[in-house]
């Protein structure tokens, strides 16, 4: 019968370096740096005891019973410790796990995985507060105000006329504005969300560099994350088991090509391009 190494609970060595600086040593928010580095070697500990790695390559028969490739585990271990992102790094590896056993709702689950993974892995690394559009505080600061005549042409008053529409009020018309520009920037924020993995983790000066066809197909991947992220009634045709294989690769390349070096990021750069042109 096989062991599996005991999990050690970080916490309680977060507990103990408190009671070191109980006893005198310097002890802060951001502890000592000789707290750090103790925390850093016991999750090294942690990976390597519980994280298996096996041949290299992404195909699922490549990695059976949970296990990672080298490329994959490249990828784990760039985002768990070179940026710091315990929770996407446990995320991306759930997202693997779920793919090769294709436990129930796992399209659901690796979507919602691929999406948020887009969505912030850049924001989180370049410390960029993710914000949406409040439509409902939005529209709720003016819709008792609306009248319910206004837009419908058989409601007119005597103050409307063909022309000029109806006659609504000035501060209504100003919190329509406010409506329309928080929009107008959540959609370019949006497009930001789109450029700043690669001009974050590949180099790229802005985005205006990056090859169209590169960010056509991260474009791509996320819509169809977002697409398949949540609950529906009907159940998914055959082509999406298929369909978030290939996407999840798709994302899982080009974290690889971040992770990997500057050499092997050109390699997987061009290869993420060639599959892209045909």
């Amino acid at each position: 019968m096989s062991t599996k190494p005991e999990k050690i609970n970080i916490q309680l060595i977060f507990l103990g370096l408190t009671q070191i600086g109980d006893k005198g040593f310097p002890y802060d928010k951001r502890i000592s740096t000789f707290g750090t580095l103790i925390i850093k070697l016991t999750v090294k500990w942690i990976q390597k005891s519980e994280t298996k790695t096996c041949s290299e390559g992404w195909n699922k028969e490549d990695s059976p019973n949970g296990m990672l490739t080298e490329r994959q585990q490249t990828v784990f271990d760039w985002i768990n410790d070179d940026l710091e992102l315990p929770v996407y790094a446990e995320a991306y590896k759930g997202a693997l796990d779920l793919l090769n056993r294709k436990s129930s709702g796992y399209i659901t689950f690796v979507s919602h995985t691929g999406r948020d993974m887009m969505n912030g892995l850049a924001s989180s690394v370049n410390e960029i507060t993710r914000q949406r559009v409040q439509y409902e505080q939005l529209v709720d600061d003016f819709k008792d105000d609306w009248k319910d005549g206004w837009g419908e042409t058989e409601h007119k008053t005597t103050e409307d006329n063909d022309e000029n529409g109806h006659l609504i009020p000035n501060e209504i018309c100003k919190k329509i504005k406010t409506l329309i520009d928080e929009h107008r920037k959540g959609r370019l924020r949006a497009e930001e969300i789109d450029s700043s993995f690669f001009t974050t983790f590949l180099d790229y000066p802005d985005k205006e560099s990056v090859p169209q066809n590169l960010s056509q197909e991260w474009r791509r991947t996320r819509r169809w994350f977002i697409g398949h992220a949540h609950l529906r009634e009907n159940e998914f045709s055959i082509e999406t088991y298929d369909e978030v294989e290939k996407h999840f690769q798709n994302l899982d390349s080009l974290l690889y090509a971040a992770a990997a070096s500057e050499i092997e990021q050109l390699r997987n750069i061009h290869e993420i391009l060639d599959e892209a042109n045909r």
